[in-house]
């Protein structure tokens, strides 16, 4: 399977995929941010209860939702845990 764009065109694709709502492990989740690098796509939890985020000293500190950060690419192919978010049709429209 092959890439639709690469590089900036890339990462500016992903980003018109914020805010949209998608399941990954069962749980809804919302796509929150895109990280360039990679590139990765972050996703919020919307159901789910918040966790406790520690701070620069591994501290607890506040209750924020889950996240996780799911890799675009595996290689030269599309990462299979992106696939199962069901983006890639919106990536390859024009």
């Amino acid at each position: 399977m092959s890439h639709p764009v690469e590089g900036p065109e890339l990462t500016g694709r992903l980003r018109t995929l914020v805010g949209i709502e998608v399941r990954y492990q069962g749980e809804a989740c919302e796509v929150f941010d895109i990280l360039p690098d990679g590139p990765a796509v972050v996703l919020r939890c919307i159901d789910s209860a918040p966790v406790i985020q520690p701070t620069q000293y591994g501290a607890p500190g506040r209750r924020v939702p889950q996240t996780h950060t799911i890799p675009v690419r595996d290689g030269e192919d599309w990462h299979p845990e992106f696939l199962g978010l069901g983006l890639l049709s919106l990536l390859t429209q024009d």
